[in-house]
């Protein structure tokens, strides 16, 4: 199942995820390493919410590279953990 995106005025394609804090600084190498892949942003610390920007050029390219981590990461959609009553 692909990560969600919400496409904004500025043709800017947002994704929100929550995270273990300590996965953020290689989830942000992992990004960092596609150039042109996404924008990744800390949105809150506590309980860790992160924000990647990125182009509906490069939605695809961000979904795969999302997925092949998840496991991984332990990331999940921001929707998924409101529905919990996590945020």
């Amino acid at each position: 199942m692909a990560v969600a995106g919400s496409v904004e005025d500025d043709g800017a394609v947002r994704l929100q995820l929550t995270l273990p804090e300590a996965q953020i600084v290689f989830l942000q190498a992992i990004i960092d390493g596609y150039e042109g892949l996404a924008v990744v942003r800390t949105i809150c610390r506590e309980p860790v919410l992160i924000e990647l920007q990125t182009t509906p050029s490069m939605l695809t390219d961000l979904q795969a590279v999302l997925e092949s981590l998840r496991e991984q990461i332990g990331w999940k959609e921001a929707s998924e953990e409101v529905s919990g009553g996590r945020l």
